[in-house]
């Protein structure tokens, strides 16, 4: 039981980190975009002799760094989907054992109403109480579900 609620838990888990990964994926493919645009206008710039070089450089480098950081985001998912994809199995696995083991199970069979059998003056009978009393006493048997018998004082 606490297996099953731990493989829950890791499907939960990847599932939240999974849709936190693909914003970021999203955003850092936007950065990615945005870095190369830079660098395109630096290079531009550089050309036009507008800028020195080392923007140039310094716009280069971003762009790397911004795709480094994509390809980065780009794994951690996909080693999520991995985690994912195995607490699923696992899960499964769990679901196919239990269903083996309800097959295999017997059916569950009502037990009858516990009684007591009688016998007086030649007549029998059964009862799930009997009551018996005398000057001096007032018993009860009473069947119980243990196949045993109470003796209550009253």
């Amino acid at each position: 039981m606490n297996s099953a609620l731990v493989a829950y838990a890791e499907v939960e888990t990847t599932l939240a980190a999974e849709a936190f990964l693909s914003g970021r994926e999203q955003h850092l493919a936007t950065s990615v975009e945005q870095a190369r645009a830079a660098e395109r206008l630096a290079d531009e710039r550089y050309s036009a002799g507008l800028d020195a070089y080392i923007t140039v450089l310094d716009s280069q480098r971003s762009a790397f760094q911004a795709e480094a950081d994509l390809i980065a985001a780009r794994r951690l998912r996909l080693d999520n989907r991995v985690d994912l994809y195995h607490a699923v199995a696992t899960l499964r696995r769990m679901k196919k054992k239990l269903e083996q083991r309800v097959l295999k199970a017997p059916p569950v069979q009502a037990r009858p109403e516990p009684r007591i059998a009688l016998s007086f003056n030649g007549r029998t009978g059964c009862a799930s109480s009997l009551r018996l009393a005398t000057p001096l006493l007032l018993i009860t048997l009473r069947a119980t579900q243990c196949d045993t018998i109470e003796l209550c004082r009253e």
